[in-house]
């Protein structure tokens, strides 16, 4: 098949995957009359949370970046009781999904703390801190956000042919 009409069926396949979340995950000019394979898979998460934010508790406010700078935000504001841990330098809590087999893991570093705490945090550590959380009253200010990634991994097995990783 040209190379055109196959990235268009790709797109199509990773729309229709993702609730047209992801409609164009690979470019024009992506796939060439030298690709030989083109291995796809999609990932979409879209998970609601177990307690919702409350919508009039929402409002505009600064977050803290690692590089010191300051950004106004949608904050979602909540008093809840959650698996929280307070380390040394740090706090973490865990607010679980609807579907309570899922959780996101937030972990806040104290004031300039963040390089300590991101190169402390690997999976050892993590599950440590998995261990030590336990349900408390957790006030929690949390930005609305969202996570995208877009990861190219390429080589070429010989001149001529590409094998591609998106």
């Amino acid at each position: 098949m040209p190379p055109e009409p196959s990235r268009l069926t790709i797109n199509a396949w990773v729309a229709a995957q993702t609730d047209d979340k992801i409609q164009d995950l690979l470019p024009s000019g992506a796939i060439t009359s030298g690709t030989g394979l083109v291995l796809t898979n999609a990932v979409y998460f879209n998970a609601a949370w177990n307690t919702p934010f409350d919508p009039s508790k929402t409002q505009d406010g600064p977050i803290h970046s690692s590089r010191r700078k300051q950004r106004d935000r949608e904050l979602h504001d909540a008093y809840l009781a959650l698996p929280a841990f307070s380390g040394t330098n740090f706090m973490a809590a865990s607010l679980p999904c609807a579907d309570t087999r899922l959780s996101l893991v937030v972990v806040v570093p104290d004031a300039d703390q963040f390089s300590q705490v991101e190169s402390s945090l690997d999976a050892t550590a993590l599950r440590t801190l998995m261990t030590e959380l336990t349900t408390q009253p957790v006030t929690l200010t949390l930005p609305r956000f969202k996570i995208e990634t877009d990861t190219s991994l390429c080589c070429s097995s010989r001149p001529g042919h590409d094998i591609g990783f998106l």
